[in-house]
């Protein structure tokens, strides 16, 4: 067994020295996980967000823009994701299955897309939508929204994840202006 025995003066001074030396280490320790964790993070939205680039690159049309970031997003945030795409003749959800086809959660997109805004949950803009809603903006365009829907209810974006869904949003609008152009170019070679 161990104890501690109290003989000489030197015992309190080595004491009072590891003691505070082990909080110190202890000190670094938490900061340097907390900086590994931190890191970590950077380094899944750096990968996301090639992976979204080059997901968007390798296919052609709006739709399959559409699937790919739907797809590369929901694995992300782990939440429902969904497009509003502003189109001639309206707007079309993708995917078509989604569970904000209800009315409140479109009329909050239709806001977002008339606007240029974000709005939705945890903003000062229709707050009580179950999603957050961002523009999808390119050379001052507003070409959709992109939405997150949360499981939970209780679940509250924060800045960091407004910050990343609105670099989504850009590179998203982004491909779909190329794919318009592309479109575009496309009809006037063969008229």
């Amino acid at each position: 067994t161990y104890y501690y025995c109290r003989r000489y003066g030197r015992d309190y001074f080595t004491f009072a020295a590891m003691f505070v030396t082990s909080l110190v280490v202890g000190s670094l320790a938490a900061k340097l996980s907390i900086q590994a964790k931190h890191a970590r993070r950077r380094e899944q939205e750096t990968s996301a967000l090639y992976e979204l680039t080059r997901g968007l690159s390798a296919v052609r049309g709006i739709g399959k823009m559409a699937d790919t970031a739907i797809s590369l997003l929901a694995d992300v945030y782990r939440m429902e994701i969904v497009l509003f795409v502003a189109e001639q003749d309206g707007i079309s959800l993708h995917p078509k299955t989604a569970s904000a086809d209800d009315v409140k959660e479109a009329s909050v997109a239709r806001w977002v897309i008339q606007n240029g805004q974000l709005a939705g949950r945890n903003t000062d803009t229709l707050p009580s939508a179950r999603g957050l809603y961002v523009p999808l903006m390119a050379e001052g365009q507003i070409l959709g929204a992109l939405g997150v829907l949360p499981e939970n209810v209780d679940y509250l974006f924060g800045g960091n994840d407004i910050n990343r869904l609105e670099t989504y949003a850009s590179l998203i609008a982004s491909a779909f202006q190329r794919a318009r152009r592309a479109e575009e170019a496309e009809r006037t070679k063969l008229e």
